[in-house]
């Protein structure tokens, strides 16, 4: 009969060390592509290898073999996996980077360093002349009055009045945001939107915005503001008269849309 031979029984591993058998064998995979794609000869992989066993921080090792791998996508993740120094050192890799959309999604839960890197980006956004996109990140982190500059250098009137009353500045500062946006659309010959901060203003002067309306040639507008704009003296009524036709060719409908 036969015999059945009984095998010597296996030598088993904790998890935990287990888990570090594995780390170790990803590392070393790491490091075999690190030599491949830095063209290292063979002997300088042993050396390579051995300074990073020195490191003991998990992070730090993975950190420093996507750095050398050039892969700063990936050592920013491990960073953010880390302490808070860690942590602060990849927000920085981040904004060095430009790496900031996946900065928002390692940090979704970290309301600190989120709000930090949704600014770095709105500035990176701004300096790109993405005004827009800017203004409303920055109100998305609360840097409203980011978002009040950034929004008067576009000329968005809805963005900088909308964000104005949302600073609750007392009366003097917020009509001193007005006159400085009054200059910017004046230097940048914005007429029409002067005429339109005017016509919002409790007190304005009406020869002046009558005149900002002509200088912009803005139909619209003139069409709106004309139940006014003719109750005045000859000389602007005489003016209006020879407008009126080009502002409604401009502004009435076809036979087409009606």
């Amino acid at each position: 009969c036969f015999q059945m031979r009984r095998r010597p029984p296996r030598s088993t591993q904790s998890r935990s060390s287990a888990a570090s058998d594995v780390y170790k064998r990803q590392d070393l995979d790491l490091v075999t592509i690190v030599a491949q794609q830095t063209q290292k000869d063979p002997k300088e992989y042993l050396p390579y290898l051995e300074s990073l066993k020195k490191i003991e921080d998990e992070v730090e090792r993975k950190y420093k073999i996507n750095m050398d791998l050039k892969n700063v996508s990936r050592a920013v993740e491990e960073l953010s996996k880390g302490n808070q120094d860690q942590k602060q050192r990849s927000v920085k890799l981040i904004k060095d980077n430009n790496l900031f959309i996946l900065g928002i999604k390692l940090y979704q839960n970290d309301p600190e360093l989120i709000q930090d890197i949704r600014e770095a980006y709105a500035d990176h956004l701004r300096s790109q002349q993405e005004l827009e996109q800017a203004a409303f990140i920055y109100k998305i982190c609360g840097k409203l009055n980011k978002a009040l500059e950034t929004y008067k250098s576009n000329f968005n009137l809805d963005g900088f009045f909308g964000t104005l009353k949302e600073l609750k500045l007392s009366k003097e500062d917020e009509e001193s945001q007005i006159r400085n946006l009054i200059e910017v659309l004046t230097q940048e010959k914005q007429f029409s939107k002067l005429a339109r901060v005017y016509l919002n203003q409790e007190n304005y002067d009406r020869e002046q915005v009558v005149e900002l309306i002509f200088k912009s040639e803005d139909w619209v507008l003139a069409r709106e503001n004309l139940h006014w704009m003719l109750v005045g003296d000859q000389k602007t009524v005489e003016k209006l008269n020879s407008w009126i036709k080009t502002c409604l060719l401009y502004t009435s409908p076809s036979p087409r849309d009606s």
